[in-house]
């Protein structure tokens, strides 16, 4: 049901009839498919807003930010770099990603480490940030 939900928003936005462009993706499973599916997501989208004026952050959260570990020959890695570079924001949870570097040296370097993963979500929605979950 959240998928559907997702789903609907993301396609009003690139519709146009949801005028929103501060958007938070949020993951917290290691589940490739899904990340595949945020990206391309956030890939599109970018063809359709003018990033100057928006906000896109990815929150990783959990076991999401493992499969940044777990995938670095997939290119996940190199896309999520591409997206940084084109104005995409990486937030991680502070906590798992500094016990995850440790053994394996995660790339990119997310843009900001957050003490509470939560918080900062209810904080960007008070913002009227769309929240999409996969």
């Amino acid at each position: 049901m959240r998928t559907r939900f997702a789903v609907l928003i993301l396609l009003l936005f690139l519709s146009g009839a949801v005028s929103a462009t501060d958007v938070i993706y949020h993951l917290h499973q290691a589940n490739q498919n899904k990340f595949l599916t945020v990206l391309n997501n956030m890939e599109n989208m970018l063809k359709k807003i003018n990033i100057q004026n928006s906000n896109i952050i990815l929150i990783l959260q959990g076991k999401g930010i493992q499969i940044l570990a777990q995938t670095k020959a997939s290119g996940i890695s190199q896309r999520l770099t591409r997206l940084q570079q084109r104005g995409i924001k990486i937030e991680t949870s502070e906590q798992n990603y500094i016990r995850l570097n440790k053994s394996a040296k995660i790339q990119p370097l997310p843009d900001r480490l957050l003490k509470n993963t939560f918080t900062r979500l209810i904080e960007l929605q008070q913002k009227g940030y769309v929240y999409i979950k996969p």
